[in-house]
């Protein structure tokens, strides 16, 4: 009976900090936006590309997974320069990518949802 409530004591308070967790609430508002079924790809890399076949190597990936990923699969980018924009400009129409940033900031790419 102890192990019981120590259980059900652990359970309800994990429920009300999920409830007043404040980033969970924004995360939770990301993948509404995105669609709860979205299969998500976060696209990471630096802001800036020093080798020019890292610019070919991108195109070629962004050209690749946008063709290979079926409608589910979104593209999550932080809005950067550099890799992520450079994806960005590649991947089909940009529908299907969102641009993570603070509120009031815009990514600048001209494509996909900030």
């Amino acid at each position: 009976a102890v192990v019981c409530e120590l259980v059900n004591d652990v359970a309800e308070k994990k429920k009300v900090e999920e409830k007043e967790d404040p980033l969970q609430k924004k995360v939770d508002h990301v993948r509404v936006q995105m669609g709860l079924g979205a299969c998500i790809v976060c696209i990471l890399g630096g802001t800036k590309m020093y080798d020019y076949g890292s610019g070919m190597l991108i195109e070629y990936l962004a050209e690749k997974l946008d063709e290979a990923a079926g409608p589910n699969v979104k593209f999550l980018t932080g809005g950067m320069p550099g890799v992520q924009q450079h994806f960005v400009k590649y991947c089909g129409d940009g529908s299907r990518v969102w641009n993570l940033l603070p509120a009031g900031q815009q990514s600048r790419y001209g494509r996909g949802t900030d």
